[in-house]
C-alpha cells in the first residue's frame, strides 16, 4: 500500500458517491480520478473534477473541471476505449447526462463539447464492450403525474448513435424510488445488471424501503435479457422478478445492495446489507444458484447492522474478489455516514473464503471515512486490469443529512483521498 494522498479539501459531502461505474481509470497520460466538489456558495453549482495523478505514485499533478452539477448527486463516470479515448459521463439528478470525449484527457482543451442525454436521468452505469459499444443503465424519474420511476437501458455502437430507451424495471407505485443498479461486461461478453426495488407505498422518500434484489443478464449485447437462466418479460417488477433475495413478506424489513463484479465463470458477486442476522452477506452466484458468505462470521469485530453500508467491489487477475466497506467496529455508532465509520478491505478467494481483512483508514472520531470508489475490473483488458493493486478513493468528512434533513446544495466541504491496495 502507498500512504494515502489528499486530492482535495473542497469535496462535496458525496464527493465519491454513486460508484455504479468507473471513477478511477489508468491511462497513458496518468491515473485519472473523478470526484465532485461542493458549491462555493449556497445555491451554487457543484463542480465535476478530474484529477490527473502520477501512474506509479498516485501524486496529483493537475486538476481539470469537466462541468457543473445542480447538486451532490452529479459526479462523473470515466472509462477508456481500445483507442485510448476517454469517455466521461457527467451525472445529472433528474436531468440530462453530459457525455464528453477526449483523446488527450490531461489537456482540458481536448475534451469535446457536451452531448446531452435526457430528459430526467440519474445514476449513470456505463460500460464498454470489446467491440467498443457503450452500454448504459440509468434511472428515469418524473415522467408525469401518476407515473412510476423506472430503470432504462440504452447503447451506442462505436460509430453509431444512441438507441431508443429499453425499459428494464419498473417500481410498483408512483413517487420516489431507486434501483442501486450496476452494469458490467463479463469474460464471455455477456452484460450483467444487478438492481434493487426501493420504494414506499406512500411515494415518500423518507419512508422508502428496499424489498427485493434481482440480476439480469444478456448474451446478445442487450437485445434480449434473462434472469436466473431463463428468459424474462420486461420490465421486471416486484411481481415477476426472480429474486436474489426478497423481503416482500415483511412490511418493515429493508435490504441494500452494493455494486457487483463478475468472476471468471461469468457469475456475479455482490454485497447486501440484511434486516436480520447475518446482517452483512456477500452473495455469489454459482451453477447451484445464489450462495451467501456470512461477513459477520468472517469479520466478527465489525458491525453490519444498519440501514445501509457504503461499499465498492472489484476483482484481480488471481480471481480474488475485493470488497471495500465503510463500517464501524462493534459498539460504534450506527448510520452509513456516522463518524465512527472507517474504510475496511475484505478479500475473498475464488471459492468464497475470506482471505484478508484490513482496516484501510486510521480511526478518526471526527469524520466518517465512507463512499469508497474502487478501480473496476475490466474483462476487455484482463491482461493489465488492476495490475499491482487496485487504486481506490473515498470521502472523509461529515454529511449534511439524509432524506428529510438533507440539503443537497449545501456548501459543507470534505476531503477526498486516494489509496492503493497492496497486491
Amino acid at each position: 500500500m502507498i500512504e494515502p494522498i489528499l486530492l482535495t479539501s473542497r469535496g462535496s459531502d458525496r464527493a465519491t458517491a454513486y460508484n455504479f461505474s468507473n471513477k478511477i481509470l489508468r491511462h497513458d497520460q496518468g491515473l485519472l480520478v473523478s470526484w465532485l466538489e461542493a458549491p462555493s456558495k449556497k445555491g451554487g453549482s457543484t463542480s465535476i473534477r478530474l484529477g490527473v495523478c502520477d501512474g506509479s505514485t498516485g501524486q496529483l499533478t493537475k486538476t481539470l473541471s469537466l462541468g457543473e452539477g445542480i447538486d451532490n448527486h452529479c459526479g462523473a463516470t470515466i472509462l477508456g476505449d481500445a483507442t485510448g479515448r476517454v469517455h466521461a459521463f457527467i451525472g445529472a439528478h433528474h436531468g440530462d447526462f453530459l457525455h464528453r470525449v477526449s483523446e488527450s484527457p490531461a489537456d482540458s482543451h481536448s475534451w469535446s463539447a457536451p452531448e446531452s442525454l435526457g430528459p430526467s436521468h440519474s445514476y449513470p452505469a456505463v460500460v464498454l464492450d470489446e467491440a467498443g459499444t457503450l452500454h448504459m443503465a440509468y434511472r428515469e424519474s418524473y415522467r408525469g403525474p401518476g407515473e412510476t420511476w423506472q430503470l432504462e437501458y440504452i447503447r451506442k455502437p462505436a460509430s453509431g448513435s444512441w438507441s431508443s430507451p429499453r425499459l428494464l424495471a419498473k417500481c410498483p407505485v408512483p413517487g420516489y424510488s431507486h434501483f442501486m443498479h450496476s452494469l458490467s461486461v463479463g469474460p464471455t461478453g455477456a452484460l450483467h445488471i444487478t438492481l434493487q426495488f426501493h420504494y414506499a407505498t406512500t411515494g415518500s422518500a423518507k419512508q422508502g424501503k428496499t424489498k427485493l434484489a434481482a440480476h439480469l443478464h444478456s448474451t446478445d449485447g442487450g437485445d434480449h435479457w434473462a434472469s436466473e437462466g431463463e428468459g424474462c418479460d420486461l420490465p421486471i417488477t416486484i411481481d415477476n422478478a426472480r429474486p436474489i433475495v426478497s423481503y416482500l413478506h415483511d412490511e418493515e424489513a429493508s435490504i441494500r445492495i452494493g455494486t457487483h463484479v463478475v468472476d471468471a465463470d461469468d457469475e456475479p458477486w455482490l454485497f447486501c446489507g440484511m434486516p436480520e442476522p447475518p446482517y452483512g452477506v456477500m452473495f455469489r452466484h454459482t451453477a447451484s444458484g445464489w450462495q451467501t458468505i456470512d461477513l459477520e462470521q468472517a469479520c466478527p469485530g465489525l458491525t453490519f447492522a444498519a440501514p445501509g453500508r457504503a461499499t465498492a467491489t472489484s476483482r484481480d487477475a488471481s480471481g480474488h474478489v475485493h470488497l471495500l466497506v465503510s463500517t464501524a467496529h462493534k459498539g460504534g455508532g450506527e448510520g452509513w455516514y456516522h463518524p465512527d465509520n472507517e474504510l475496511h478491505h475484505i478479500a475473498f478467494d475464488p471459492k468464497g473464503r475470506v482471505s484478508r481483512h484490513e482496516q484501510l483508514t486510521s480511526s478518526d472520531p471526527a469524520a466518517a471515512r465512507w463512499l469508497p470508489s474502487i478501480e473496476l475490473w475490466d474483462w476487455t483488458a484482463a491482461d493489465a486490469s488492476c495490475d499491482q493493486g487496485h487504486w481506490y478513493a473515498w470521502t472523509s468528512g461529515l454529511s449534511v443529512g439524509w432524506m428529510d434533513a438533507a440539503d443537497y446544495e449545501d456548501t459543507l466541504k470534505t476531503e477526498v483521498w486516494l489509496g492503493r491496495l497492496r497486491p
